[in-house]
């Protein structure tokens, strides 16, 4: 490539920090453009990969066989002069290890559920998002994966990383040379910031339930927002948002317990909280039920 840059540990760690950080960032104060970089990475995960896909299978100067892409097993993980588990367990066992790498995506076919709270018509919605999802990922990955196989040039000097030590940044060397593989990996990096970026969004409105229903206790890191209070006149939170005059930062506005005490940190169980035409039959007779007058 024609950059002098060498990977460090902690050079990684300082760009895996500033990613992090810009998650972060647009997560707390850009709220209002999550769903156009929604519909962006939509985008990019669709468009911008079917067009990697299309370009290097029209620019790689040789196709590798079908009986190469769809014949062909390799274990890599042995070291030698050691054999590979495929001797030593089995074929099968490699090739299910090679399937967790893209275990990381159910992180994004969960969204939907997690995301539920803030959908229009989620009832609907919801299933809908991770089931299409789900096809719409195998889909796009197979015609990548296919894509990247048959436009291999060099097949040992792929695996063992080549000039890059990257096999995917090596295929687009060899398909579209040191330019177009820049450009390649732009692309890819942009998509994968996208993933991040609503990973942390999925995680936080996950924490936010949790901890909404009880179901984190973290003394260490209190969630003062969710006053639930102890009073009777108090059953709820009743989290009113202000603007200040002088900022325009929102402010909330508490009710109940002190924002500071114990029992603002911790909700009562859902049960409690329930609207009388969601408890159970037993509740609502318990609640319900008159005192009977002593004779």
């Amino acid at each position: 490539m024609k950059s002098s840059y060498t990977p460090t540990p902690g050079k990684t760690i300082g760009i895996y920090a500033a990613v992090l950080i810009s998650h972060g960032i647009v997560n707390t104060f850009g709220v209002h453009v999550l769903r156009y970089l929604n519909n962006t990475s939509i985008l990019l995960h669709s468009a911008g990969v079917t067009s990697i896909a299309i370009a290097i299978l029209a620019k790689a100067p040789t196709h590798q066989s079908a009986k190469f892409v769809f014949g062909t097993f390799y274990d890599g993980t042995g070291i030698s002069p050691d054999p590979g588990w495929s001797i030593r367990a089995s074929p099968a066992y490699v090739a299910c290890c090679g399937a967790l790498m893209s275990q990381y995506t159910l992180t994004g076919f969960d969204a939907s559920a997690h995301l539920s709270e803030e959908t229009r018509k989620a009832s609907w919605s919801a299933p809908i998002g991770v089931i299409s999802s789900v096809g719409f990922s195998s889909l796009f990955g197979f015609f990548v994966i296919l894509s990247f196989l048959f436009s291999i040039q060099d097949f040992e000097t792929t695996v063992t990383g080549g000039t890059f030590g990257q096999p995917v940044l090596q295929i687009f060397a060899d398909c579209c040379g040191d330019d177009g593989a820049v450009i390649l990996m732009c692309l890819i990096m942009i998509c994968v910031w996208h993933c991040g970026l609503f990973s942390m969004t999925s995680n936080s409105r996950m924490m936010f339930a949790f901890s909404r229903d009880g179901g984190i206790v973290c003394p260490l890191f209190p969630l003062p927002c969710f006053n639930t209070g102890n009073q009777a006149d108090n059953p709820t939170s009743q989290i009113s948002s202000t603007k200040s005059t002088t900022n325009s930062a929102p402010q909330f506005a508490l009710s109940g317990s002190p924002p500071f005490s114990r029992s603002a940190w911790h909700s009562p169980p859902l049960e409690a909280r329930l609207p009388s035409q969601l408890q159970l039959p037993s509740q609502q007779s318990a609640s319900t039920s008159p005192t009977e007058s002593p004779s």
